[in-house]
């Protein structure tokens, strides 16, 4: 990275939270951005999709972290997703997990009649991703507990990606309360795929 004036004059040879993002209890080192935070809540109050942009190190991450702590403690449920390049092949198992961890900790509640066992799929789904190359949301699956076993499948069918969409229709189709969907660094994933345009959700 080119290290700009603005860098040069605080003493440092490169952006110093390039490589950090700012989450928990670091959060309170985030100051100055109260505007942009309140423009994004009031965009997502009139629009489905509203996107945060800027250059590597200006701290999108940092404050898509923050921006999920503010509204966590406004009452609203958040399921934020870290995409890597990977994620092209399990997007929507990544999504799933994190729904499901949402679920079990009771930070997302569904109407009655869904008929979906939260922790029957997590184990479905850890089965699938836990030998995946790339697959690195195992771990977010394992930090809600339970006794998961890393390769279940002649007992525990595997998720696909069509089998984790199934899913995650049915946990939209029974929410019980808005639900705001984060996914940071989208641009990982490939808008164009032999010719034809994606369209993930």
């Amino acid at each position: 990275m080119i290290p700009t004036r603005t860098l040069k004059f605080w003493g440092f040879k490169e952006h110093p939270f390039a490589d950090n993002i700012l989450r928990d209890e670091l959060l309170k080192l985030f100051i100055d951005r109260e505007p942009e935070l309140i423009d994004v809540e009031d965009a997502l109050g009139h629009s489905r999709i509203v996107g945060v942009y800027g250059s590597l190190g200006v701290g999108k991450s940092s404050f898509l972290q923050k921006l999920r702590q503010e509204l966590r403690s406004d009452g609203h449920s958040v399921a934020y997703v870290h995409l890597t390049a990977d994620s092209e092949e399990t997007l929507y198992r990544e999504l799933l997990a994190e729904l499901l961890v949402l679920l079990v900790r009771g930070d997302l509640k569904l109407k009655k009649g869904s008929g979906l066992k939260a922790r029957e799929e997590v184990q479905r789904l850890y089965a699938s991703v836990s030998q995946s190359r790339g697959a690195n949301f195992g771990g977010k699956l394992l930090g809600i507990g339970g006794d998961l076993v890393e390769n279940k499948t002649t007992q525990v069918s595997e998720h696909t990606e069509t089998s984790a969409r199934s899913v995650i229709r049915t946990i939209f189709d029974y929410l019980q309360s808005p639900l705001v969907m984060v996914f940071d660094d989208f641009e990982k994933l490939k808008y164009e795929a032999g010719g034809k345009t994606r369209d993930y959700f």
